[in-house]
């Protein structure tokens, strides 16, 4: 199946929901320390506890390894959403180094590491 064919995101989607139907995360939004929000091949991974984080991407990297899919390590980013300023370095985790980015745009929103919603409605206004 080539790149770009209708059928290949269907497929993706379908073995990207394999992948992390086989995570463990169990509880509610409201409850659960890991949250993992998809959305085609956007993959953000949210936890409250950066060690938890490590071993919820590591778990991802070998599910995914098993069904042919890999880690774009320079696509992935890292960001600590803190009320003080971070300067936190790069995130080891595994064989990769995920680059610390301070901001970002997910699915088209801009997220910072302050989680300051005013750029984004900044950004909404000038467009």
């Amino acid at each position: 199946m080539r790149q770009g064919d209708a059928r290949s995101s269907i497929l993706f989607d379908l073995v990207l929901e394999a992948v992390l139907q086989k995570i463990n995360i169990t509880g509610h939004i409201g409850t659960k320390s890991t949250q993992i929000f998809a959305y085609a091949d956007d993959v953000a991974v949210v936890n409250r506890n950066k060690n938890v984080l490590k071993d919820t991407l590591v778990n991802i990297e070998s599910e995914a390894r098993k069904r042919g899919l890999r880690i774009n390590e320079n696509k992935t980013k890292y960001m600590e959403v803190t009320r003080a300023a971070s300067n936190t370095g790069h995130l080891l985790c595994g064989k990769y180094e995920f680059e610390h980015v301070k901001e970002f745009a997910y699915l088209g929103s801009e997220m910072n590491q302050t989680n300051s919603t005013s750029s984004e409605i900044q950004a909404t206004i000038l467009n």
